[in-house]
């Protein structure tokens, strides 16, 4: 899914002015360091004690600092929503290439989902996750990803490693001939 929409932003992206591509330059940066600003924040809170999927109370200071991210965060997507509208007619193009596959994605998604959970938690899902991939479909969020985010480095054939998430050290044996 992500390589298509990736794909249809590149090309989108061929097509902005240089000038909305500077700007989209900035407004890409200045969310990835407010994203990276964040998740510091958040690893520095002390998780000790807390069980696993809760989050630890804070004080007040942490969370006005917290909350000084989410006004500076909004005001970037308002910006970009702003240049969106700009290329809409192009964004609404491009986007209307992948509806064919978000059809299929979709219908994947969904028999992968009744075949791997209970009905609880498909109602819980379907409460929680109502849009699906809309996300995608919407002109900001089309435009803000960048379009040439390198994958995962490949592996030399046939020497697969995975690690292990029950432990926090992994060992690798290897040989060179």
């Amino acid at each position: 899914m992500l390589p298509a929409v990736r794909q249809q932003c590149q090309l989108l992206e061929t097509r902005l002015s240089p000038a909305g591509k500077t700007q989209l330059a900035t407004y890409r940066a200045q969310l990835r360091d407010v994203r990276q600003r964040g998740q510091a924040f958040r690893r520095s809170l002390p998780s000790a004690g807390q069980p696993a999927g809760t989050r630890p109370p804070l004080a007040e200071a942490q969370r006005q600092q917290m909350q000084q991210l989410r006004p500076e965060s909004r005001g970037i997507m308002l910006s970009a929503a702003r240049m969106a509208q700009k290329y809409e007619v192009r964004i609404t193009s491009r986007a209307q290439a992948l509806q064919p596959r978000k059809e299929q994605w979709t219908a994947d998604i969904q028999a992968i989902i009744a075949r791997n959970t209970t009905p609880e938690q498909r109602s819980r899902l379907a409460r929680r996750h109502q849009g699906g991939l809309g996300r995608f479909s919407r002109p900001t969020r089309f435009l803000l990803p960048e379009p040439q985010v390198p994958g995962p480095a490949p592996l030399a054939s046939g020497s697969p490693v995975y690690p292990n998430p029950a432990v926090t050290t992994n060992q690798l044996r290897y040989e060179v001939s």
